[in-house]
């Protein structure tokens, strides 16, 4: 008994933390962050929708469940970054170092990923339908069963990367 009141406290505890982080996401001049080192921070269930990030480390950052649609995250580092069931819809990716990232049933459709790095990376179930993935490079990455429809592919990498159930590839 002692133990189930004290994971409810936690719990509520971590719920006004996210509702405070989301409180300040909301007052912060987003633009302010950009290049800087915010690694390793939880940022998971926040609305994110157009931040800009671009060059930012954010190294091992929790995006999970996020809204990040439309948000500037170019030339940023994501190396083990959580994006896995993120609302990415419409995020410029471009240059953005995304090895080992989770991004697994993450939507990118219309997402920019251009000259993007996501060697070894989980887009497993992503959406990357009309994404522009122009020399991307997704060298030993689980695409398995991501939607590719409509996307631009132009000297795209996917040497060792796993297409299982994958479409739009024709």
């Amino acid at each position: 008994m002692a133990d189930e009141q004290a994971i409810a406290r936690l719990n509520d505890e971590y719920e006004r933390f996210q509702k405070y982080l989301q409180e300040c996401a909301q007052k912060f001049d987003w633009a302010s962050f950009q290049d800087n080192d915010l690694s390793e921070l939880d940022f998971s269930r926040l609305d994110l929708s157009g931040i800009n990030l671009s060059g930012a480390n954010l190294q091992r950052v929790d995006f999970s469940q996020s809204d990040l649609s439309y948000a500037n995250l170019s030339g940023a580092d994501l190396t083990d970054a959580d994006l896995s069931g993120a609302d990415s819809s419409g995020i410029n990716l471009s240059g953005a170092n995304l090895t080992q990232a989770d991004l697994s049933s993450a939507d990118l459709s219309e997402a920019n990923l251009s000259r993007a790095i996501a060697t070894r990376a989980d887009l497993s179930d992503a959406d990357l339908s009309q994404a522009d993935l122009s020399e991307a490079d997704f060298t030993e990455a689980d695409l398995s069963d991501v939607d590719f429809s409509d996307s631009t592919r132009k000297e795209t990498n996917f040497t060792d990367a796993d297409l299982s159930g994958a479409i739009g590839l024709e």
